[in-house]
């Protein structure tokens, strides 16, 4: 990259993670190439949550299967009411053809609803500065099927028992749970058949496995300094000639 000068690697922030940066010659000002460093959903969690002193807990949570198999024996029953402002979606079990082939399904779409769940829990429970989440996978994965199998990542500052972490999750059937979800469907109400079913069966939408990992701040520190990359990212902003298009 002719003319681009990157600063040194080991800048460090004010809780002593390294930071890098671009700097541009003054002959660039004008340049329609827009270059940065994009720091990445792990170095941000480790920015957010770190603390000299602390200890923190990795998890991992996924879409319970159990949840997945009971779905494809369901279909929905959705309604608009009160004059078509509102909608009404119930479930009744799938039998013939068409009903089995439109089952419910547990996508990444449904599974982000209970994660935002999750988070609205950790926050009354352990507060909203001691935990973060991150995708395994980055990007965007609602078009992926699948990706609800794809682990979101669970990180919980001075917290060394994970036994309190699994029985929030487990509560996602909870009279609390319930009514965050069901405040956030409201109107359209589009997913309440399936929350309902999964409530009605006593089946838990999100599960942990049986990873888990505990480091110190330390460690926490040395891994992402170590260990997690910077992606330099550079896309063109300016504009274009009738012969480039």
């Amino acid at each position: 990259m002719w003319g681009t000068k990157l600063s040194r690697v080991f800048n460090k922030n004010q809780k002593g993670f390294n930071d890098i940066n671009i700097e541009t010659h003054w002959w660039q000002n004008n340049h329609d190439d827009n270059r940065y460093f994009e720091r990445g959903d792990v170095r941000e969690f480790a920015w957010k949550l770190y603390e000299e002193n602390s200890e923190y807990l990795f998890l991992n949570v996924v879409a319970n299967p159990k949840a997945k198999d009971l779905m494809k024996n369901y279909c929905s029953k959705f309604s608009w009411v009160n004059g078509g402002k509102e909608g009404k979606d119930e479930y009744k079990k799938a039998r013939t053809s068409e009903e089995k082939e439109y089952h419910m399904l547990f996508n990444r779409d449904f599974m982000e609803k209970y994660l935002k769940t999750l988070d609205f829990l950790l926050e009354k429970d352990i507060g909203k500065d001691n935990f973060a989440s991150f995708q395994i996978v980055h990007g965007s994965l609602n078009n992926y099927w699948g990706s609800e199998n794809w682990p979101q990542v669970y990180v919980i500052k001075n917290e060394s028992d994970s036994d309190r972490f699994r029985k929030i999750v487990n509560s996602l059937n909870g009279n609390d749970a319930y009514e965050f979800l069901k405040k956030r469907e409201f109107p359209q109400n589009y997913n309440v058949g399936k929350i309902n079913l999964l409530r009605d069966k006593k089946i838990l939408p999100l599960v942990t496995t049986n990873d888990e990992w505990k480091i110190d701040s330390d460690s926490l520190k040395n891994a992402v300094n170590f260990l997690v990359q910077f992606n330099l990212r550079e896309h063109y902003t300016g504009g274009y000639a009738d012969g480039d298009l």
